[in-house]
C-alpha cells in the first residue's frame, strides 16, 4: 500500500447542507472530506446546473478524497462533514 501525501489548498470548511448553497470548494478537482460526527452522513455531488452526479455515505470519522470536475459542487446532510481542497503526491 502506498502512502499518499496531501497538501491542503485553502482552509477547511463545513460542507453546505443544501444544493442551493453547495460549494465548488474553490473550483478544485480533489477534495479531502472527513465526517466528524458520531453518525453516518451523506455527501452529494452535483453539476454546475445542480444535476445530481452522485452521492455516498460516510461512516463516523471516515476520511476520503474525491475527484470532481472544477465546476461540480458538493454538499452534505450535516455541517459535521468538513472539506478542504488538496493536491496529492505519491
Amino acid at each position: 500500500m502506498s502512502t499518499k501525501i496531501i497538501t491542503p489548498i485553502g482552509a477547511e470548511i463545513a460542507l453546505p447542507t443544501s444544493v442551493e448553497t453547495s460549494s465548488t470548494i474553490g473550483g478544485r478537482t480533489r477534495v479531502r472530506i472527513i465526517n466528524t460526527a458520531g453518525a453516518h452522513h451523506v455527501v452529494t455531488i452535483v453539476s454546475a446546473d445542480d444535476t445530481l452526479k452522485g452521492s455516498f455515505s460516510m461512516a463516523n470519522h471516515e476520511v476520503t478524497i474525491i475527484h470532481k470536475a472544477h465546476t461540480d459542487k458538493v454538499y452534505s446532510d450535516s455541517a459535521s462533514i468538513k472539506a478542504v481542497a488538496v493536491e496529492i503526491r505519491d
